[in-house]
């Protein structure tokens, strides 16, 4: 009854019908631009909140399936990122939210496929990781089309007619990244870049926004080198390796993905843990010992988890509360250093994973 009487009176003070509110407050269309600004200019006003529980019931049961295509691979990083989604998925199951996972197995492998695949079960909504953004644009405007919400999370794509991006802001963490190397280096150090793959969009913002801020804090240094490892441990180790081996003016290493732990063999097997330093930008408990040693200087986090929660969080709002999708949600990164890594849940959730596995 309560909200009838706030439907009502919104349709009241802004002079319209009842169908011209609700299609306003849920999104609906057919509402012009100013009038649709104006009832939910008056609807903020007299405190009006609509009721979920009805709001669910009006779409039916089981009428909200969200598609979600994340890689598996590399594992660290997109475990918690589905974590998150999964978490937040589960406190809209009675609005009749489902999740179906399409996962791809590594960032930029077989997205085009299993996007096709989603297009075909026409979810209400899909969140999706594009490692290839230009590859996965028509796929992604197609989807938009036929009125599928498509929210990228953890990376963009930026040309295409996505509803939305939930990311970490790629300037932000690579000018914090080059900050920090610049700062335990000498006036002329020299260091390299390791990331996944330079079309992927938050890669290359990265790389960009690490190498411009790096020139700045140190002016006689250079980015001697930005490797590309598609993602693969393998790839990462060999090519570390040998620049490690052929450039001994490497004193720093930053790498923007979540494959820090190649990186680190690769130096600690040539014994260069006295003279190189790393800034990941992951987190897992495996990485403590190379804390321990000073290998990992300190991690510029993504917070994937909360990246997942937050993708999950703004769909539900768009489609069951009507609210109005802004193009880009930034999660702050966090600098992470030996004495704080046990306060994130990360490590912690690993911790506990070890403590109950069977010796």
């Amino acid at each position: 009854m309560r909200k009838a009487v706030g439907v009502l009176e919104i349709a009241k003070l802004a002079n319209v019908s009842l169908g011209t509110v609700d299609r306003a407050l849920h999104n609906r269309g057919r509402v012009g631009p100013a009038t649709r600004q104006r009832i939910l200019g008056i609807a903020q006003q007299i405190g009006y909140k609509p009721n979920l529980a009805a709001r669910a019931l009006s779409i039916g049961p089981n009428a909200f399936p969200v598609a979600v295509c994340v890689p598996r691979e590399i594992h660290y990083y997109f475990d918690q990122l589905r974590d998150g989604i999964s978490l937040e998925g589960k406190h809209f199951e009675y609005l009749g939210l489902k999740l179906n996972y399409v996962s791809t197995e590594r960032l930029g492998m077989g997205e085009k496929r299993a996007v096709q695949a989603i297009l075909e079960q026409r979810p209400k909504a899909l969140i999706i990781t594009p490692g290839d953004p230009q590859l996965l644009t028509p796929l992604i405007n197609e989807a938009e089309k036929r009125n599928i919400r498509v929210v990228c999370v953890a990376t963009d794509a930026p040309q295409s007619r996505r509803s939305a991006v939930v990311t970490l802001n790629a300037e932000v963490a690579g000018g914090v990244a080059a900050d920090l190397l610049g700062r335990l280096g000498s006036s002329e150090s020299q260091v390299a870049v390791v990331t996944g793959m330079l079309q992927t969009e938050d890669h290359r913002r990265n790389v960009g926004a690490f190498t411009k801020v790096f020139e700045q804090a140190c002016p006689h240094g250079k980015v001697a080198e930005v490797i590309e490892d598609h993602e693969n441990e393998d790839e990462a180790y060999g090519k570390c390796s040998r620049l490690l081996q052929e450039n001994s003016s490497i004193t720093g290493i930053y790498v923007t993905t979540a494959n820090c732990l190649p990186v680190c063999r690769a130096i600690t097997t040539l014994n260069l843990s006295h003279r190189v330093q790393v800034v990941a930008s992951d987190l897992f408990l495996e990485m403590m010992p190379y804390f321990d040693m000073g290998v990992v200087a300190a991690s510029i986090y993504g917070r994937p988890f909360a990246q997942g929660r937050v993708a999950v969080r703004v769909i539900v709002d768009s489609i069951i509360n009507g609210g109005t999708l802004r193009p880009k949600y930034y999660v702050a990164p966090q600098v992470v250093t030996r004495s704080s890594m046990h306060l994130f849940r990360e490590t912690q959730t690993l911790r506990a994973k070890h403590r109950e596995a069977p010796h």
